[in-house]
């Protein structure tokens, strides 16, 4: 008992110091920030799954406790800046009825897995299967983002090149403008688009003629 007290006591240490570091993530990418903390938590894993020295288990645990750490926090933050105002409140409650009960099931199949196998070897399948879960959301994303990327780029040269000095069609509405420019600025030119000649000034002249 005192050695599995003294685990949670680096645990804690560890969670304490990363909960407090939560703010200076809150420019980074919120969706990177909580694949690596998936990937981070399932490394630390490790070194209780594949030894059963003490040393580098207290070491994982303690790593792990600071990765862990701001995880509640930018996952709170992640949901309010994905969710539609009138919808968060709603958003939340959902994340905390599913949270429970999946913890739940988990302490549930860990008792008779652990009795199964072993505990070690448990530890050993939790990380692996926690990296592996971030190795899907980040390719997942990394799809997602691709498939924005796409979008965008077909939505410029339907829209952008309709709004070029000297074309027709050029919007009325009074965020159509707006709306064209931020695509405008998103595009990274190839080699032999005109803007890349023009540089600024052919984007200023853009702004001005649509």
């Amino acid at each position: 008992s005192g050695l599995l007290g003294l685990y949670w006591a680096v645990f804690g240490v560890g969670a304490t110091l990363g909960g407090l570091g939560a703010g200076l993530l809150r420019h980074r990418s919120l969706w990177l920030v909580v694949v690596s903390i998936i990937i981070g938590w399932g490394a630390a894993l490790l070194p209780l799954g594949l030894t059963g020295l003490i040393a580098p288990g207290l070491v994982g645990f303690a790593v792990g406790g600071l990765i862990y750490g701001p995880f509640t926090a930018i996952c709170t933050a992640l949901f309010q800046r994905t969710s539609p105002p009138h919808a968060l409140s709603r958003v939340l409650a959902t994340r905390t009825a599913l949270t429970i009960p999946a913890t739940a099931l988990g302490t549930l199949l860990g008792g008779p897995l652990v009795t199964a196998v072993g505990g070690r070897h448990t530890m050993l399948l939790s990380a692996l299967l926690t990296i592996a879960l971030g190795v899907v959301v980040a390719a997942v994303l990394g799809l997602s983002r691709a498939r924005a990327q796409a979008r965008v780029r077909r939505r410029a040269t339907q829209l952008a090149l309709k709004g070029w000095p000297g074309g027709r069609n050029r919007p009325a509405h009074p965020t159509a403008k707006r709306d064209l420019l931020l695509i405008y600025d998103r595009l990274r030119p190839a080699p032999g688009d005109p803007r890349v000649q023009g540089g600024p000034a052919r984007r200023n002249a853009y702004a001005a003629e649509v």
